[in-house]
């Protein structure tokens, strides 16, 4: 289309389109929200999360065929020779532990000193540190 002045418009630039109004629409109403939440005088509230409850069943087991173990709490050991293995210290921690696990801990610094991830009874959790520093485990 040719104007007066000799510019040449397209006639779809002045059109209006269904996305540009719900756009427009969705803007106004977040500021409408906006403007009524910051002129509120109500104070602000905490979010409580709330847990769902499970359900426990507590007892005793007479039969002979499933029981409870007592639960494993795992120790970081570190800073041993590098050629140390963890049957070593399985069997070093054995009169003290008898119910000891150990695993080596693979890390970039195999050269420089072994890890071990060692697991034991939750009930003989303190026992490592009732020793003082001169009593050997």
């Amino acid at each position: 289309m040719i104007n007066q002045g000799s510019e040449v418009t397209d006639p779809k630039q002045n059109e209006i389109t269904k996305i540009d109004v719900a756009s427009s629409i969705e803007i106004a109403n977040t500021q409408q929200k906006i403007n009524v939440s910051t002129n509120s005088n109500e104070k602000w509230t905490d979010v409580i999360k709330r847990r769902k409850k499970r359900n426990m069943i507590i007892g005793t087991n007479n039969s002979k065929g499933i029981q409870g173990v007592p639960k494993c709490s795992p120790l970081h050991v570190c800073r041993l020779k590098p050629d140390t293995t963890a049957k070593e210290l399985e069997n070093r921690l054995k009169n003290n532990f008898p119910e000891v696990r150990c695993e080596i801990l693979n890390f970039k610094g195999l050269d420089m000193y072994a890890s071990f991830k060692v697991s034991i009874f939750e009930n003989n959790y303190k026992k490592p540190w009732t020793y003082g520093h001169s009593d050997p485990i």
